[in-house]
């Protein structure tokens, strides 16, 4: 599929769109989208520690380094800012969530130096040196925010400060993929650096019209001896998938069982060794149903990993549970001498409903306004024979009632360069009030038949209007160029008046509903159950919840989507959570059925 890329950047206090404009989405010509794996957990901590720093830096004085653009003088040059990136598609990514944020970090943002001048090829240096004259291996560390195009980002060491040696940062980092915000990079500096008394460092970027990097709380400690990390965690099987078919391996977050069966849970992940003694690393997992049952393990095949060496792992076994509910999935690497920390994803099993999203609004893409007919889609594998009957979307709370929408059906084409297959589309639909901040489900007049084996994408989509406007939700970023817009009139500028493709970087809240009771109506029919009764709300010591009849389980999450609760409710009608240890804030309460979803914020005071 032919597609080019736009960002998403949508601010709910003042309704920003993709890049600067105010609910508008600019897009510009270019095959490359922002996106990353979905967020991590750590849960636990089981590796040797790195070694505390002997030497470290924040970037709180600017004068401390010295910025060089090595082809245009200066035009296209790092900088030290407390600000994130502003071109129209690094501007998504935000500002890097390091330690010491606060007080400046390193930049460089390459899509907002933009394509006047390319390539790009610049470097930060330190002014001074550091003595790792009692340090025979020595490693540079860092938090790093970075999001990869065609670019190529390096630490370069030197003991002269003329002859430099180049240390790959995020080497195999796929493109289109974005790192953990932040991540912790540790770099093996030992070869150049290791018992020298004098010794220059700098960061450097090679690129053309990329995204953007950005580095914080820089160190150089001891390289321990044993110290394992695991990243890029995933569940569908993308990584390998990717790499050896072409395919690309979504994690679908909300999995029936028809498609479940036919393509159970591959569960992968990268792993490196960033000490001196190699190891024999193997990837385990571990699945727990709703109620905290382990139901599933598994481990991969031994792979040797030298020192700095990484790899990915897939373990032998599929996961392929067969009841319905909340589960969790757990990863972790143990090697000869070292363990890595263990991450945690999550995924339900449901009856009906195929989706890819957090369930947790984030943000949104624009339907229509005044200047924009999109179509905004999101992509499903299909691996099983199953009749499409709706769609369900999540209408953004900046909606303005009276804006018609439709849901819309396309195939997508395998040919290189081919733009996705019209198939079908709902009746209108006039948002209401009631529908704001809501999930609604938009039915097709007739069941549509998913053939297995074809990729579909289906999506919402919205009509120019002078006033009427309206979008809809995205929760997490997306794996591989997986979800897609389709600027319909022509009205981004990027588009220039015609019709045009691209890639998007979020899950949009968009999910395949194979009900058949949700067949044959026009108009939608909202998710969140309306005599669900939540109380007191606010509250400070204990949340009643009454009409549970159709639901299986609830969880609660902190509005950095961190799990701090969660609870079997599949045979009450009515129950009780203690909130009494939950710091005070607003938290986001999900409660889903085989059927019927709700999501309502609670305010703990």
């Amino acid at each position: 599929m032919k597609k080019l890329l736009l960002t998403t950047s949508l601010i709910l206090s003042t309704l920003l769109g993709h890049a600067q404009t105010v609910n508008g989405d600019d897009m510009r010509i270019e095959e490359k989208n922002l996106l990353s794996v979905q967020p991590t957990s750590i849960n636990s901590a089981n590796s040797a520690a790195p070694a505390p720093p002997f030497w470290s830096n924040t970037f709180s004085n600017p004068s401390d380094w010295t910025m060089v653009d090595l082809i245009y003088g200066g035009l296209q040059n790092w900088v030290i800012s407390t600000t994130g990136p502003t071109g129209s598609f690094s501007a998504g990514l935000g500002a890097i969530s390091s330690t010491s944020a606060s007080d400046g970090f390193a930049m460089y943002d390459s899509d907002a130096l933009n394509s006047s001048y390319s390539p790009q090829e610049a470097y930060i240096q330190y002014n001074g040196t550091v003595d790792c004259s009692s340090y025979p291996y020595v490693n540079i560390e860092f938090e790093s925010y970075h999001r990869k195009f065609r670019d190529s980002i390096f630490v370069e060491v030197s003991i002269d400060g003329i002859n430099w040696d180049r240390y790959e940062v995020h080497a195999g980092q796929a493109t289109n993929t974005t790192t953990a915000n932040p991540e912790f990079v540790s770099v093996n500096v030992s070869a150049t650096a290791g018992s020298q008394p004098v010794v220059y460092f700098r960061f450097k970027y090679e690129g053309e019209w990329d995204y953007a990097w950005m580095i914080d709380d820089v160190s150089f400690a001891e390289t321990p001896n044993n110290y394992v990390t695991i990243d890029d965690e995933v569940f569908g099987g993308w990584w390998i998938g990717y790499n050896i078919s072409g395919g690309i391996g979504c994690d679908y977050t909300f999995n029936p069982l028809s498609q479940l069966a036919a393509n159970p849970y591959k569960i992968e992940a990268v792993i490196r060794n960033a000490g001196v003694a190699p190891q024999n690393m193997t990837l385990h997992a571990e699945a727990f149903d709703q109620i905290t049952n382990s139901v599933y393990t598994s481990t991969s095949n031994s792979q040797y990993l030298s020192a700095s060496q990484q790899d990915t792992f897939a373990v032998n076994n599929t996961f392929n549970p067969t009841t319905l509910g909340l589960y969790e999935l757990n990863m972790w690497g143990v090697g000869d001498s070292a363990n890595t920390d263990t991450s945690s994803k999550q995924t339900v099993v449901t009856q009906y409903s195929y989706g890819k999203d957090l369930n947790n609004y984030q943000g949104s893409y624009i339907l229509g306004n005044a200047t924009r007919e999109n179509h905004v889609t999101s992509f499903f594998d299909i691996y099983a024979n199953e009749n499409l009957y709706s769609v369900d979307l999540y209408i953004a709370p900046w909606s303005i009632p009276g804006t018609k929408i439709y849901g819309v059906l396309y195939e997508a084409d395998p040919t290189a360069g081919a733009n996705p297959i019209y198939l079908d589309q709902t009746d209108d639909h006039t948002i209401t009030s009631s529908d704001l901040d809501s999930w609604i489900t938009l039915s097709f007049a007739n069941p549509i038949t998913l053939i297995a084996g074809v990729g579909y994408e289906l999506g919402a989509a919205g009509y120019q209007h002078p006033s009427d406007s309206a979008g809809v939700g995205y929760s997490g970023l997306a794996l591989g160029t997986e979800n897609s817009l389709f600027d319909a009139n022509g009205g981004s500028p990027n588009s220039a008046g015609t019709p045009t493709w691209y890639y998007i970087t979020q899950n949009p809240m968009i999910r395949m509903n194979f009900d058949p009771a949700s067949s044959g109506s026009t108009s939608s029919k909202n998710l969140i159950k309306s005599d669900l009764n939540i109380y007191p709300n606010p509250a400070n010591n204990v949340i009643s919840i009454s009409n549970l009849d159709n639901f299986d389980f609830l969880q609660i999450k902190d509005l950095l989507g961190k799990v701090v609760y969660k609870k079997n409710i599949s045979k009450v009608n009515n129950t009780t959570i203690d909130v009494q240890g939950f710091s005070t804030g607003t938290y986001l309460l999900n409660i889903e059925g085989s059927s019927t979803i709700t999501s309502r914020k609670i305010v703990i005071e």
